[in-house]
């Protein structure tokens, strides 16, 4: 009479080390699987991209001469900077606005500046060569402006600054009527900081008056 053999006896630790092996094995070969395919599709996710990035402020203290769309996004506390990332908007401080005015001076057509504010105030001085842009009487304006955008790379919406929202209502208008909002920056000092700082006028309206004094 033969005797059975008797059931294999069942190791645990054996068992797991096998399961963990094989999975590791279907892992990598689905990782270098989708690195691949990845690689050679049009539509792959590049590596080391930020898919999310912080949107830009353009602070005070940047090189004068950098354009704005140079200068790397900063921290800062400033409520009216919060306000406006939080809106969607790009904020530009004082020194980058002076940087993209030089920039204004080289390429005129490619940076240009959008003055918000009524008749009197444009016409007792304004940025040189800003187009202007009455936000609450549009219509006759608006022509003007939106030609000048579709050159521009570059748009910077000011009115008194301080406490006045209308660049900041002027840059959705734009918005709304198709300029790209990438190149929309509002300029948060305005008219007010331009010329505290002693900064060039320019008189009338169109065609524009005499640049007055200033330094840059």
């Amino acid at each position: 009479m033969s005797v059975p053999n008797p059931p294999p006896v069942s190791r645990p630790g054996f068992t797991l080390r096998v399961v963990f092996g094989e999975a590791a094995v279907v892992v990598g070969s689905g990782l270098l699987l989708g690195l691949l395919l990845n690689a050679i599709s049009p539509r792959g996710i590049t590596l080391g991209r930020d898919y999310f990035p912080t949107p830009p402020v353009f602070t005070s203290g940047q090189d004068s001469q950098q354009s704005a769309a140079t200068v790397s996004p900063q921290t800062t506390t400033n409520p009216a900077v919060t306000r406006l990332r939080e809106r969607g908007l790009q904020p530009v401080e004082h020194s980058a606005a002076v940087a993209l005015f030089h920039q204004s001076q080289r390429t005129p057509t490619a940076v240009i500046f959008v003055d918000v504010r009524n008749d009197a105030l444009f016409q007792d001085g304004h940025i040189p060569s800003a187009h202007q842009l009455d936000y609450y009487r549009p219509e006759a304006y608006l022509p003007n402006v939106l030609a000048a955008c579709g050159t521009a790379q570059q748009i910077v919406v000011y009115c008194t600054g301080g406490d006045c929202e209308d660049s900041e209502l002027a840059a959705n208008l734009l918005i709304q009527l198709g300029v790209p909002r990438e190149r929309i920056f509002v300029y948060l000092g305005g008219f007010t900081e331009w010329s505290a700082n002693a900064l060039p006028l320019e008189l009338g309206g169109p065609p524009a008056g005499p640049a007055q004094g200033g330094k840059l």
